[in-house]
């Protein structure tokens, strides 16, 4: 096992592997972004990172589903739907279909969970309480949605983990730019507008 630990202190975020600003989301004021490349989340204010941390995300068997969610409902404690001696404190669910959420749990430095975010409990604590809530309608609608999610990027399960390579490379965890950029041209527009308020008859789903 490996532990990797900068050579200086520097403020937190400047050890971010994520872009510290998304100038495309300037008006969305709550947005968070999860790689499963390089295991990490980052909460966005406005399109400005305050805060970041590691993650565990689906195993290989079992992956965090790609693509755009917002937060639907909290639970200070859940029970797991897959073992009921699993605890899961500070739960902030986003895909209510599959009961795929935020939470506190072990972090064993590799995708490990059965389709969940691990998350430090400082950090699982702080999402719960920053995250928002949906509201939803009567039948399928949806009054209000929740803080946007985007999941994204591939994690190469037969390769060494990225930031192993932190010593001889300062860049090796660094979630490229212009990827997110492209991952996030072409929901932009759902965002903004379930934002705005969704039309009538749209349906409870997550995505």
């Amino acid at each position: 096992r490996w532990i990797v630990v900068p050579d200086s202190i520097d403020a937190e975020l400047s050890y971010s592997p994520l872009p510290e600003s998304l100038p495309i989301l300037a008006t969305v004021p709550k947005f968070i972004l999860v790689s499963r490349e390089v295991q990490a989340f980052g909460a966005y204010d406005n399109g400005v990172l305050v805060r970041w941390g590691p993650t565990s995300t689906g195993k290989l068997t079992t992956p965090t589903d790609s693509g755009l969610f917002f937060t639907n409902w909290k639970s200070r404690h859940a029970i797991s739907t897959d073992d009921p001696t699993w605890l899961l404190d500070w739960y902030v669910n986003f895909v209510a279909l599959k009961g795929i959420a935020f939470h506190q749990y072990d972090l064993p430095g590799r995708p490990a969970s059965h389709g969940c975010v691990r998350l430090l409990e400082v950090d699982a604590q702080w999402l719960y309480q920053w995250t928002d809530e949906w509201v939803p309608g009567r039948g399928s609608d949806v009054k209000r949605y929740g803080t946007p999610v985007l999941v994204m990027g591939d994690y190469a399960y037969d390769a060494p983990a990225p930031w192993l390579d932190l010593p001889t490379n300062p860049r090796a965890d660094k979630l490229d730019q212009a990827a997110v950029d492209t991952a996030l041209a072409s929901h932009v527009a759902t965002i903004l507008s379930r934002l705005a308020g969704p039309a009538p008859g749209t349906p409870l789903a997550s995505r």
